[in-house]
């Protein structure tokens, strides 16, 4: 429930403001994006722009190039297309100079949620299920399973929505994820019922 998430993530922003930054740029990255996907757009943005600078600032250029896809979809929902624009291509400059699998997954899925902001849902199809490819070629249960809980979220067709759903929530499950399992299995359960 969205109340018990907005206490939660408002404690984990209590310690984030005690801890090093160091040693917590991921968990504020992981912070700014739940944020973002609760609507919770400015504190979404403040804790990407803390890691923004923090991470320019130390040369970590892999989180810096996250915490510019974040602020890229802040201000895709503020529709300031130009500079969500602008965060975007830098990330995706960062993702696409790194040689490995990782980075490709990321940056595929990157380029489908681009896509998802400008409503471009086909070809974000295609780029998320590039993505896929690449995550199973390489074992990364994690993007297997987040990459099908996107293609089951945004897929109209009911039979094919459920089934990306349940394999989502199969690997889900072998990963012992049980907070991820249980929103997949409410999408599961609302793609039943026609909602």
């Amino acid at each position: 429930d969205d109340r018990r998430a907005r206490e939660v993530y408002e404690n984990v922003e209590e310690m984030l403001k005690i801890e090093d930054n160091n040693l917590l740029t991921a968990a504020r990255l992981r912070l700014a994006d739940a944020f973002l996907e609760i609507g919770e757009t400015e504190k979404a943005r403040e804790h990407a722009l803390a890691v923004h600078d923090y991470t320019l600032e130390v040369n970590d250029m892999q989180s810096h190039a996250r915490s510019r896809v974040i602020l890229g979809r802040y201000y895709a929902r503020m529709k300031d297309i130009e500079l969500s624009l602008i965060h975007y291509n830098a990330a995706l400059d960062t993702f696409s100079e790194e040689a490995n699998p990782t980075s490709a997954v990321e940056t595929e899925m990157l380029l489908g949620q681009v896509l998802i902001d400008a409503g471009r849902v086909s070809e974000a199809s295609e780029h998320y299920l590039n993505a896929l490819a690449i995550a199973q070629a390489n074992d990364f249960r994690l993007f297997q399973a987040e990459i099908l809980a996107r293609l089951g979220n945004m897929e109209n067709d009911r039979s094919e929505r459920v089934a990306y759903l349940q394999r989502s929530l199969t690997v889900f499950k072998d990963l012992g994820a049980l907070s991820r399992m249980k929103e997949i299995q409410n999408s599961v359960h609302r793609a039943l019922m026609g909602r």
